[in-house]
């Protein structure tokens, strides 16, 4: 057994991961030779395309996501707050229990003040460049420490992001008229890349190694928490559909294509995840403030979105 499997270890014994790790490609296959698993498939994949097709061309529901959008955008200031907040949270809930970054890296009682500390000081919004870069850097050491914690890599990219962003308000640091280092613009327009990359990488090695790789340990946890009862499907048709899901998703923010949808999509599908396993909310309550920024930023440079609504926008300037 190795830390690769870091979402599974708190779901899991370390005696069952160790009997229920390691590849088996047979069973990743035996879904689609079920003709009623291959229909369940593509009735997915045609919903998808028909919740974006009618958000592309069906007037009411255009309308609707247009003028979503224009209010997503009014929310640019709160940002930074929302970084600070869900890093905050992440941090202390993980002092607290005397975990490093996350649940599966346990009994580690010397970071535990250490965490809790830079948590409050987040939230507060004191001395915040110095904070921030000793987040940082816990993150990064706690991962070559234990290279597991790839599958966290958005707590550091939302902490690049908030380093990035350089702004103290709301906080003690503002109304003291300290503020924080500060980037360019040409910086700035970076930051939802930064947050795809982390949350996309995250969400695709999840797939790949916690699933895929190691498709009888999330077997193992869809028959210990009896998902087959709330959506009659075989153990390993709840297998391939996770991975599927996450792949998608992750591979869908990598690329920056609809990501306010797919940012929305990943909040709700990542939800369930409380009311199935009982996890803890510390634990992902920085993907969801991630998500939340994506779906008010978008895809921001250097994504499909982008290059489109240029291309768009290059189209109605030749027919004007």
């Amino acid at each position: 057994m190795t830390e690769r499997i870091a979402h599974a270890s708190y779901l899991l014994s370390e005696q069952d991961q160790a009997t229920y790790s390691g590849a088996d490609y047979v069973f990743i296959a035996s879904p689609f030779t079920d003709i009623l698993n291959l229909a369940l498939f593509a009735s997915a994949f045609a919903f998808i395309a028909a919740l974006v097709f009618a958000g592309h061309k069906l007037p009411a529901i255009r309308d609707r996501v247009r003028y979503f959008r224009g209010r997503a955008r009014t929310y640019q200031e709160f940002i930074p707050w929302i970084l600070r907040f869900s890093l905050g949270i992440a941090f202390i809930g993980a002092g607290s229990a005397q975990v490093l970054i996350s649940p599966a890296i346990t009994n580690q009682p010397a970071f535990a003040t250490a965490q809790i500390i830079l948590g409050l000081l987040l939230i507060a919004g004191m001395a915040l460049t110095p904070t921030t870069l000793a987040a940082l850097a816990l993150a990064i050491g706690a991962l070559i420490l234990h290279p597991g914690l790839i599958d966290n890599l958005e707590v550091i990219a939302a902490l690049l992001a908030f380093f990035m962003l350089g702004q103290a308000k709301p906080g003690v640091d503002d109304l003291l008229g300290l503020p924080m280092h500060s980037f360019s613009e040409n910086i700035k327009k970076w930051i939802p890349f930064v947050l795809r990359l982390g949350l996309g990488s995250s969400l695709v090695l999840m797939a790949i190694t916690d699933k895929l790789m190691n498709p009888h340990v999330f077997g193992a946890i869809v028959e210990q928490f009896n998902l087959t009862t709330y959506l009659p499907l075989s153990t390993a048709t709840w297998v391939v559909s996770a991975t599927i899901v996450e792949l998608i998703l992750g591979f869908a923010l990598l690329i920056g294509i609809q990501t306010r949808i797919m940012s929305a999509l990943t909040f709700l599908i990542l939800s369930l995840s409380f009311f199935f396993f009982g996890e803890e909310v510390y634990a992902h309550v920085t993907i969801f403030g991630t998500l939340f920024v994506l779906v008010v930023t978008g895809g921001g440079t250097l994504s499909l979105d982008h290059a489109y609504a240029k291309r768009r926008q290059r189209a109605i300037t030749k027919t004007a």
